[in-house]
């Protein structure tokens, strides 16, 4: 990529899929308008970007198929316009998946960790699927549900009711 790409402050397309890049754009924190990140299928060996989360208006990021290392910023909670983001197959990727996302994330359609060493809440439930859509790890907003042995078994309740009002 250009060396004076982050010169461009009014850049919201970054896509650059299948170059053989090997590095992230210098001053990423710099491209500000930025919402769409596609630069998967690339050699990208650098650590997760941990300014990401300055990017607040980041829709999509998809850095799948490169070789990211280090750990994911917990700041990423900040990007509420998050829809898509993929950092599938970076097995250098580890540490915590930020659980503040998922509430912070209201309008996230996937999230991929598959070929990661990322773990947590939304790993975890994703583990064995490529795309982790929302309605599989967003059960609700503050991540809170009801265990097996709590949940009200509704049918046979209303098999014994209709049973006992013959």
């Amino acid at each position: 990529l250009p060396s004076d790409l982050y010169r461009n402050t009014d850049l919201r397309l970054l896509a650059a899929t299948h170059n053989q890049l090997r590095g992230l754009p210098q001053f990423f924190h710099r491209l500000v308008n930025l919402h769409t990140i596609e630069l998967n299928d690339n050699q990208i060996a650098a650590e997760f970007p941990a300014s990401i989360g300055q990017l607040v208006e980041l829709r999509m990021v998809i850095f799948r198929n490169n070789l990211l290392s280090g750990t994911l910023p917990p700041d990423m909670k900040r990007l509420s316009e998050m829809r898509v983001f993929d950092v599938m197959n970076n097995r250098g990727l580890r540490g915590t998946f930020p659980t503040e996302v998922v509430p912070s994330w209201p309008k996230v359609e996937y999230v991929s960790t598959f070929g990661t060493s990322l773990t947590g809440y939304v790993p975890s439930l994703c583990y064995e699927v490529v795309q982790c859509f929302k309605y599989m790890f967003d059960t609700h907003p503050d991540l809170t549900w009801a265990v097996e042995g709590e949940i009200p078994d509704i049918v046979n309740r209303t098999v014994e009711l209709a049973k006992t009002a013959r």
